[in-house]
């Protein structure tokens, strides 16, 4: 039991630019207030059977293997069907004549990837003996690449040891959802954690942020974890961490009493009260307008698609990712964020970063994209940012605190539309708290 700081961060309360507008996307709204009415269910989508905590580590080598193995078996016939491919090959089969193979990339060290260092492992089965080979991208231009990333390659292997790339093949994006016209205003605010800083567990970033939602009274907020971080151990608390959740459960009841509006809370793997493992079972289930969501999860309100995660998938894509050299500018936040959908992963990189205990089986079912959300939230260290990728909104809100000063959230607007749901008709800001 510890014994909480009753000060308030200076450097927090001193802050300046609140309510600057850091990323935005779609026509300027004159107000942000949410229409007076109810929406929809929130209808989780994929398989929604993780609802309560499971048992974890005790995962043996072999079951990991088939799962890595299938994963590459399926990805590799959606893009041999998309692509319109011809017969695959082993990665490791000697040919003199261009070829097609499909594995997983891998890196030939401990260290970051990078151009030299690539591998090519195939999976049992179909396309290969799990054995992998060098593979040799010079020919190759303005490709992204990353471990754990599935691919088709076309080339030959004069050897049987490396193969030579001269075309690459890595997308294979999920369904798009059933089109669909918005009949109704759906506005949400998003944020996520830390709530407080580190200097006091006082949490007045998230009463700053409930002060919003009660004036705007937006019909859905999502709010991600750390809700109690790990990292606040440093801080001293008369109370549980239980009893300190619980206080949090009932701020929130009181910021949207008597309104419509609904409240999504997803844990992270960094949240005291929360399994310290990827998936994330959801928090228990607790009275008032609360829908308690496993990370990750895709659900629909009103036909409106979020996929979201509270996992820093992006950061972690970025100390594995290379960009090959060629072609135009890139933008590389697009560029990881797209790696989510051209995988159809929630987490696609392997092996996974350090802090994320993965299980394998439970990532299989549970971490994969089922549809194309028409709004992906992916929240990260990175600066708050709101983009188009290959169809779908892509909104970072960022953290609500950062040690010791605010952070940002994010807001976004469906009007009602006669054309069918698509990035242009949103409206979406990430705004400092």
């Amino acid at each position: 039991m510890i014994i909480m700081a009753t000060a308030p961060s200076e450097r927090y309360e001193s802050r300046t630019g609140r309510g600057d507008v850091i990323s935005s996307w779609g026509p300027e709204l004159q107000s942000w207030t949410a229409a007076d009415t109810a929406v929809g269910d929130v209808t989780r989508l994929g398989d929604v059977t993780l609802d309560k905590p499971y048992r974890y580590m005790f995962e043996r080598l072999r079951e990991r293997t088939d799962v890595l193995n299938a994963h590459i078996l399926r990805l590799g016939e959606l893009l041999q069907k998309r692509y319109k491919l011809e017969e695959l090959v082993q990665p490791h089969a000697i040919s003199q004549e261009p070829v097609y193979a499909v594995g997983r990339i891998a890196c030939d060290g401990h260290g970051r990837l990078n151009s030299k260092s690539i591998l090519l492992e195939g999976g049992k089965g179909d396309y290969g003996e799990g054995r992998h080979v060098e593979l040799d991208v010079s020919q190759l231009q303005n490709a992204g690449l990353f471990t754990g990333q599935v691919v088709a390659v076309s080339g030959v292997n004069p050897t049987g040891r490396k193969f030579v790339a001269s075309g690459i093949y890595t997308a294979v994006p999920p369904p798009t959802p059933e089109p669909v016209k918005p009949k109704h205003e759906l506005t949400l605010v998003t944020a996520c954690g830390p709530f407080t800083t580190s200097e006091d567990l006082l949490y007045n970033p998230l009463r700053d942020l409930l002060e919003q939602v009660t004036r705007l009274k937006p019909h859905l907020v999502l709010l991600v974890g750390p809700f109690i971080d790990t990292k606040i151990i440093e801080n001293e608390l008369a109370e549980t961490y239980h009893e300190l959740w619980n206080r949090l459960l009932e701020l929130i009841r009181v910021a949207v009493k008597g309104s419509h509006t609904r409240v999504l809370l997803m844990p992270s793997t960094s949240d005291l009260h929360a399994e310290p493992v990827l998936p994330t079972p959801p928090f228990a289930a607790a009275a008032g307008p609360f829908t308690m969501l496993p990370n990750p999860c895709c659900f629909s309100v009103d036909g409106l698609v979020v996929g979201a995660t509270s996992t820093d998938v992006l950061m972690h894509l970025s100390q594995q990712d290379i960009k090959l050299p060629g072609g135009g500018p890139s933008d590389r936040l697009a560029r990881l964020a797209g790696y989510l959908i051209d995988q159809q992963s929630f987490y696609p990189l392997y092996p996974a970063e350090e802090s994320v205990g993965l299980d394998f089986q439970h990532w299989q079912r549970h971490c994969q994209l089922p549809v194309l959300p028409h709004v992906l939230v992916t929240p990260s260290d990175f600066k708050g940012f709101v983009k188009e990728v290959s169809g779908c909104l892509v909104v970072n809100p960022s953290r609500l605190s950062r040690g010791q000063v605010g952070g940002s959230y994010a807001r976004l607007h469906m009007p009602p539309s006669e054309r069918d749901l698509a990035p242009e008709v949103f409206s979406a800001q990430v705004l400092k708290i």
